[in-house]
């Protein structure tokens, strides 16, 4: 025969169970995971035709786009250097994400010329970047020219 006390105690083998693979579970995850939520330092320099362009704006856009918020932008020194901030915090989260380029200022046209030998194509570069955890981030991007073509020391 089966005492009440006995009854009791399956609750409490069934939490244990639970919590033991919980444990084990989070013991197992990598840095990564645990990580997610955190920003961390992306830096880089652009370049039109083997020349730094001293103007505009860097844009890294994570695919597969969940939020405007994600989106990590970094306005371009006259050297071409640029680092990013996500929603005005330094950094960008890791992951993948489309490199796109435009103007400080959204009125001007779609190439940018100041800065640059030639003018290079404003927009989406063709470019995919990967930021990860614990490595150094530095992209260099090379954009477009005026008919498309990349730059070539990209490899594109």
């Amino acid at each position: 025969m089966i005492s009440n006390d006995s009854n009791h105690l399956f609750p409490h083998s069934v939490n244990g169970i639970c919590l033991i693979a919980l444990v084990t579970f989070l013991a197992g995850c990598d840095s990564s995971a645990a990580q997610q939520g955190e920003l961390v330092e992306v830096t880089g320099k652009v370049l039109c035709q083997g020349e730094p362009i001293s103007s505009g704006v860097v844009g890294f856009e994570p695919i597969p786009l969940k939020s405007e918020s994600a989106v990590a932008q970094g306005i371009l020194k006259e050297d071409g250097l640029f680092s990013l901030r996500t929603s005005e915090e330094p950094g960008a989260f890791a992951g993948k994400y489309r490199v796109l380029l435009t103007t400080a200022d959204e009125r001007t046209s779609g190439m940018i010329t100041e800065g640059s030998p030639n003018s290079c194509k404003l927009g989406d570069t063709g470019q995919t970047v990967q930021v990860n955890f614990g490595s150094n981030n530095y992209f260099e991007i090379h954009a477009a020219d005026q008919q498309g073509f990349h730059d070539p020391v990209a490899g594109e």
